[in-house]
């Protein structure tokens, strides 16, 4: 993949997460908390750097001989093949973190909607009973004067 295509695939990466929910995930660095943006903005900081790096020392003259410069490139390139391969595993895990992280939260929103829809309905449910308790307490009370009006009218 050439420096450029990187740069694009990094650059919509990124853009998406823009416009994404942003969630937060622990990811300690140097003591400190980030969120998984500023990681993956981090690697894509990077991989930018190694691109930019390959960009100016292909650019750079004054090696003695074709051949150690042949080698010295072989052996760069090498180096950064793998510091890219680690960090688009990092990048990677982090955009499957994300996905995982939005996909919970849908689930929870929907709980969490039909829990207070739950709650709404027995609080009618509880309104009701107390208004038919008052109206039976009611009823007993009357049932109860009557009771003694006509125990006191039959001595």
């Amino acid at each position: 993949m050439t420096p450029r295509k990187i740069q694009d695939f990094l650059k919509v990466v990124l853009s998406d997460l823009k416009h994404s929910n942003w969630v937060t995930l622990p990811h300690w660095t140097s003591g400190r908390t980030v969120s998984s943006t500023e990681s993956l903005q981090q690697i894509s900081q990077q991989l930018n750097g190694l691109v930019s790096e390959s960009s100016s020392y292909i650019n750079r003259e004054g090696l003695a001989s074709s051949a150690k410069m042949k080698d010295l490139e072989e052996k760069e390139f090498e180096q950064k093949f793998a510091k890219e391969g680690v960090l688009r595993e990092q990048l990677q895990f982090h955009i499957q973190t994300i996905g995982i992280l939005v996909s919970e939260k849908a689930e929870l929103y929907t709980a969490l909607t039909c829990t207070q829809q739950a709650v709404r309905q027995k609080a009618g449910e509880s309104e009701d009973l107390m208004n038919h308790l008052l109206s039976s307490h009611q009823h007993v009370g009357e049932l109860e004067r009557t009771l003694s009006a006509v125990s006191t009218q039959q001595k």
